[in-house]
């Protein structure tokens, strides 16, 4: 068994010190075994494996006399299977506790990624999502890596590429079907950036494409600077987790795309020297401004009250400009106003701005943008 284990011979397997076959980790409670002179329960350890891997075994240890000697007698099974279960479970578990719709799609799926190679010891992982418009289009949205100088630059050489007019190969790995294991990638060049993979002493890759009626959402990418065997149980809890995760978000990554919209949106405001509002007559607030307050100059932490906004506007257009606003409300109508304006810095703008009236399902005003 020991052998099997350990890749030694078993030769080198009778000259090994017994607690030397064990991971450093699980040395002293083996010890701590041995040095009872009576049987004790079972105990779980990682054997050493000249390949680099540990296998979990649990050990049952009797302690009898014989002729002035003490003999162990030791009971092995292998429980890395146990284990793995275990910690696959663990994992699922994490992963879907993780995702937090209170928190922005981003946040979450930053989470995701690193909860999983912090669990599975994977080095670097990224997310790509699809464009809510077609399926071809791909923009990377997330990251995380061990901290490590290689591992940054590999990272940054990444967020360029994903910039690039050619973001559009994304990684050039199948996202719908199954997923991609790649053992080896310094044996073949899989993916647009193998080489630099490589340079990041990374080794082992595998892609999981989540997608939902075949239409894909994302795809989450993982890397490894040790050589992963394909592990077809772990490719069981990879499935699981992507199919957690299309339905968390087919609702999120519109929400992504609208946040996205709404930038491109407000720089196009900004270079047309506009902005956007939205007033609420319930709240006598402004809300969903886009470039408001960067127009108008004025800074208002939680967020510009109408009161507020007033003492603003120009003495002399002050009660004009309010009239019009709620004459428009109470008339359910639209309005042009043009009106001037003191900013904090005592500087005076003239500003045009027309409105609409949104109507809730109810008949009634809801807003004013």
């Amino acid at each position: 068994a020991f052998v099997s284990m350990s890749g030694l011979s078993p030769n080198q397997v009778k000259k090994a010190v017994f607690t030397d076959l064990f991971h450093a980790d699980d040395q002293n409670q083996i010890d701590l075994l041995f040095s009872k002179k009576t049987s004790s329960e079972p105990v779980e350890a990682r054997i050493k494996s000249t390949s680099g891997d540990c296998t979990w075994v649990s050990l049952g240890v009797s302690t009898l006399k014989q002729n002035g000697d003490v003999i162990h007698q030791i009971i092995v099974s292998d429980i890395n299977r146990k284990k793995a279960l275990q910690r696959q479970n663990d994992l699922l578990l994490r992963v879907f506790t993780t995702f937090d719709k209170r928190q922005g799609v981003l946040d979450s799926l930053e989470d995701v990624i690193r909860v999983i190679c912090e669990e599975l010891e994977w080095n670097y992982a990224e997310v790509w999502v699809f464009s809510t418009k077609d399926d071809k289009s791909m923009n990377r949205v997330v990251s995380w890596h061990t901290q490590d100088d290689q591992l940054a630059l590999f990272d940054a050489r990444s967020k360029l590429m994903a910039e690039s007019p050619v973001k559009n190969l994304a990684p050039l790995i199948p996202v719908l079907g199954e997923i991609n294991w790649i053992e080896n990638l310094q044996a073949k060049n899989p993916f647009d950036r193998s080489e630099q993979a490589t340079e990041a002493g990374l080794k082992s890759l595998v892609s999981v494409p989540v997608s939902n009626n075949g239409n894909g959402q994302a795809l989450l990418i993982f890397m490894s600077r040790e050589k992963k065997a394909r592990d077809e149980n772990l490719r069981g809890v990879m499935l699981t987790i992507a199919e957690d995760l299309q339905f968390k978000l087919a609702a999120s990554l519109e929400q992504l795309e609208m946040e996205k919209s709404q930038k491109r949106f407000g720089f196009a405001l900004e270079t047309a020297g506009m902005a956007y509002w939205e007033f609420s007559p319930k709240e006598s607030k402004f809300v969903n401004t886009i470039g408001f307050n960067t127009l108008l100059s004025i800074e208002e932490e939680h967020g510009l009250t109408l009161d507020g906004f007033t003492q603003h506007i120009h003495i002399e257009d002050r009660v004009e400009s309010i009239s019009k606003l709620r004459k428009a409300i109470q008339n359910q109508s639209s309005f042009n106003i043009e009106f001037r304006i003191i900013d904090w810095n005592g500087n005076t703008k003239w500003i045009w701005s027309r409105g609409e009236i949104i109507k809730g399902q109810n008949g009634k005003v809801e807003s004013v943008s």
